[in-house]
């Protein structure tokens, strides 16, 4: 009788442990709104900072061309150049799905494409 009681214990144990991990992942996992909320952070933070030596290299190119127009960037600066123009420039930056955008000179980064 002892033996024919330990195997459906063990299964139901091994069951309601998988349904409590399961409810644990959802609040402390990767995908949990407390993570997804520091990445996002993470990505904002890395695109100002992207964006920050983007527009030194804008002024630089500025001051030896006169003019915004036919700018380049690095790719290590992770920024591209959407639009130059001569008194104007939109830096874009694509990380992963996200996309953000500054309009310059002077701005800051925002959401979105140019």
């Amino acid at each position: 009788m002892g033996r024919s009681v330990g195997l459906p214990l063990l299964l139901v144990s091994l069951v309601i442990g998988g349904v409590l991990f399961a409810m644990q992942m959802k609040s402390e996992g990767p995908t949990s709104p407390a993570v997804t909320q520091a990445e996002t952070q993470a990505v904002v933070a890395a695109a100002g900072t992207n964006f920050q030596a983007a527009d030194q290299a804008m002024a630089n190119w500025l001051a030896d061309h006169g003019t915004y127009a036919g700018a380049t960037l690095d790719p290590s600066y992770m920024v591209t150049v959407a639009r130059a123009d001569a008194t104007g420039y939109c830096l874009q930056a694509t990380n992963g799905t996200a996309v953000e955008h500054e309009a310059g000179p002077g701005g800051s980064p925002a959401p979105g494409a140019c």
